[in-house]
């Protein structure tokens, strides 16, 4: 439950607490340990504490690593990992939004389109009072 709401899942987090309790009561006839019925109960409020310490993988000495999402109201998943690259579809893709209210973003399975969108979103927070 942790690593899914910590990955962003809020909803899966709380869709495999469900089906824990549920195979719980079917199978055993018991109730989840009071530790995990509290974790849920974060996990539903987001609570603050459950956000995970920054730690960035190893990545070779010349790449800096991306710096944390300023603090304020959004709903971004934490970043897991380094930005390595693509800014020239950065760039296209700041530069496109300045202009629609929309943007889709098309490509094969993989090919890092959620993890653009993402990191165009947090470069652009300062720019919407409600967040991105």
């Amino acid at each position: 439950m942790l690593a899914l709401y910590r990955l962003g899942r809020q909803a899966d987090a709380l869709h495999a607490f469900r089906r824990l309790r549920r195979v719980l009561a079917d199978e055993l006839g018991v109730e989840p340990m009071p530790h995990l019925r509290r974790l849920a109960e974060r996990i539903l409020h987001q609570d603050p504490d459950l956000r995970p310490e920054r730690v960035h993988p190893v990545v070779p000495a010349r790449v800096a690593p991306e710096r944390p999402v300023e603090a304020g109201r959004h709903n971004l998943p934490v970043a897991l990992t380094s930005w390595i690259g693509r800014e020239r579809e950065l760039d296209e893709v700041g530069r496109a939004i300045a202009t629609a209210r929309l943007l889709t973003l098309t490509g094969p399975g993989g090919s890092g389109k959620t993890r653009l969108a993402l990191r165009a979103a947090a470069g652009m927070l300062g720019r919407f009072a409600d967040g991105v």
